[in-house]
């Protein structure tokens, strides 16, 4: 047993040894492919016809092989270009090969651990070299019934040959030595390519393909897609169910057209006619007929003279969707007559988010000409007035009791003085003029901010919103009027009245 353990170490050492003397014994090689100054990865080695590797995107390939003459071709495109590389023992062999920009064959340069001295060779001796040819035998099968399948077209990337399978489904064919990437049309049947088809000299490759019948019945698939109040989807689906007449915009069409408030996302509506830029009037009847809600509720005009409510005064960042209702049904108030316009606001938001958005307006012959204008009070631009217009605190406190300011006179005994007459005129404000000044811009400021707090198992939230918007307008009218010469008014008419007039509009919300 000693001895038969003693013969088997010596046996194993003998082994190692010579694997080792052999891996002593190798030699190394490195290539690398350039075109103008940049690597080149499109291509192939092959080492005495059989292929090698296929170069890295650094346009490089290494390897190791035992000391000899070994014939080398890089493959590259349609193009093939062969040299000798004589190896030998413990030998290191840097190759550089440079295509040229042009037509022409590449330059090829070699350096050696052994022999330090560069050796290039000139192009002209570079010749492309034939790879020969290899054989591919394909066979093409219904991936459904699993029979084969003909007239299949088979196409070679960089081949200008096309290929049909035969009746059996199968193809036999003489390819040029190289790597392709197979196609496979049929009109029946899905397209299929196959990468990385390898044709070696002298051999027979291959290949078996399954094809798919076009239109193959899938497996099925559900697929669930949450409810977006606002979205498109959901406006399209509340029309859809809705049992009445109704056109509903959502806050992502409106977000889309750039509007700003209800009244200007509404002139997009069909059957509706928007007034002077706020009311909104449905099928062309007349304020009486129509009612505004927001929520299910419905709400007074800030102008106690006209029942339609002013649609400008909601801007549209707090808004989830509008609807207008044609058609009565149960759910609308017994008032119903031409149509109901509906606002709902939205809903707890998700999580926090600011907005903010501004605009410049410009109109020929407003912005930054001439226009009439007067000293009011420092907080105009706000839209409420600071005391300017205020009555005097002695007009005030005289006509506290619903008195008149009437004179004093023998009938009316109770009335006031001229001195205290005169004291209220003084007391009131002395500007009655106005001033031609330079009209600025129209603009437009928005902003809207929204959050979520969770207490415990409850969720509360708040949105909030504010405009500011100011617009110009200026106006020139002439007035003129005629007369008759004669009493019966058969007479020449004759100008009586010749009247220029410049009205300025200062339009402010807030």
């Amino acid at each position: 047993m000693k001895l038969l353990y003693l013969s088997s170490v010596f046996y194993l050492l003998i082994a190692l040894s010579g694997s080792m003397a052999l891996a002593s014994e190798q030699a190394e090689f490195s290539i690398f492919l350039f075109l103008k100054g940049k690597p080149v990865s499109d291509a192939d080695l092959l080492i005495d016809g059989k292929h090698f590797a296929h170069f890295s995107e650094a346009g490089s390939v290494f390897g190791t092989l035992a000391p000899g003459n070994y014939q080398l071709t890089v493959n590259r495109k349609d193009k093939s270009f062969g040299f000798a590389l004589p190896l030998r023992k413990q030998e290191n062999v840097r190759v550089m090969l440079t295509f040229p920009e042009f037509k022409g064959t590449p330059i090829l340069t070699m350096e050696s651990n052994i022999d330090p001295s560069a050796k290039e060779i000139i192009s002209e001796k570079l010749d492309a070299v034939k790879l020969g040819d290899g054989y591919l035998s394909a066979t093409v099968i219904s991936a459904e019934t699993k029979k084969p399948v003909k007239d299949v077209q088979i196409f070679f990337s960089g081949l200008n040959e096309r290929f049909r399978t035969n009746k059996q489904g199968q193809l036999k064919a003489k390819i040029p030595v190289g790597e392709y990437s197979l196609s496979l049309l049929h009109s029946a049947f899905n397209t299929q390519t196959k990468d990385k088809v390898v044709i070696s000299k002298d051999q027979t490759t291959e290949v078996t393909f399954q094809l798919t019948p076009a239109g193959v019945e899938l497996a099925e698939y559900v697929v669930l897609e949450p409810f977006l109040a606002g979205s498109v989807a959901s406006v399209i689906e509340e029309q859809r169910t809705s049992a009445a007449v109704t056109t509903v915009l959502g806050s992502e069409q409106m977000s889309r057209n750039g509007d700003s408030d209800v009244a200007s996302a509404l002139k997009r509506a069909s059957g509706l006619t928007v007034v002077g830029g706020r009311f909104v009037f449905i099928r062309g009847l007349g304020e009486r007929y129509s009612s505004t809600l927001i929520n299910g509720a419905a709400i007074p005009s800030p102008d106690p003279t006209r029942r339609v409510v002013p649609l400008d005064l909601f801007p549209t960042s707090f808004l989830d969707n509008v609807v207008v209702q044609k058609s009565y049904s149960v759910d609308r108030p017994g008032e119903f007559a031409g149509g109901t316009l509906e606002m709902h606001t939205k809903v707890v938001p998700e999580e926090f988010f600011f907005k903010f958005s501004g605009q410049l307006g410009f109109i020929t012959g407003t912005s930054f000409e001439q226009g009439l204008r007067y000293d009011g009070g420092a907080t105009d631009w706000l839209t409420y007035d600071d005391g300017t217009r205020a009555l005097p605190a002695s007009i005030a406190d005289a006509t506290a009791d619903g008195s008149t300011l009437k004179p004093q006179t023998p009938f009316n005994p109770d009335g006031f003085t001229k001195q205290e007459l005169e004291v209220f005129g003084q007391d009131l404000s002395d500007v009655w003029d106005v001033e031609p000044q330079t009209i600025g811009p129209d603009g437009r400021v928005e902003a809207s901010i929204g959050d979520v707090f969770k207490i415990g198992d409850f969720q509360m939230g708040y949105t909030s919103a504010i405009r500011w918007q100011q617009k110009w307008n200026n106006q020139d009218e002439i007035r003129r009027e005629f007369s008759s010469s004669g009493s019966d008014g058969s007479g020449d008419l004759i100008l009586t009245e010749d009247t220029e007039l410049n009205r300025t509009t200062n339009y402010l919300r807030a």
